[in-house]
């Protein structure tokens, strides 16, 4: 394929300084549209926190609710032996 004798050359693409200019314009783009993508990441958690909080309470509220209603139910079941 290569003859000994020849070498592999490589062409090196160089930038021009205004392409370089332009590709800094672009990642400072890049830049500050990762950092709106990772607030809005932030406030998501916040909001899933909040939200796993409120099911956390949810569901203790209802645990004793129940609870409440067997006690009631008891109450009520006592009172009617009672009456009988």
């Amino acid at each position: 394929m290569f003859r000994r004798n020849e070498e592999e050359t490589f062409n090196f693409a160089v930038f021009k300084p205004e392409l370089k200019a332009l590709r800094d314009v672009k990642r400072e783009e890049l830049e500050a549209k990762i950092d709106e993508i990772l607030s809005q990441i932030n406030i998501i958690t916040k909001y899933f926190n909040h939200l796993s909080k409120k099911t956390d309470d949810s569901l203790m509220l209802i645990k004793v609710l129940e609870e409440r209603v067997k006690d009631l139910e008891s109450r009520v079941e006592a009172l009617t032996a009672r009456e009988l």
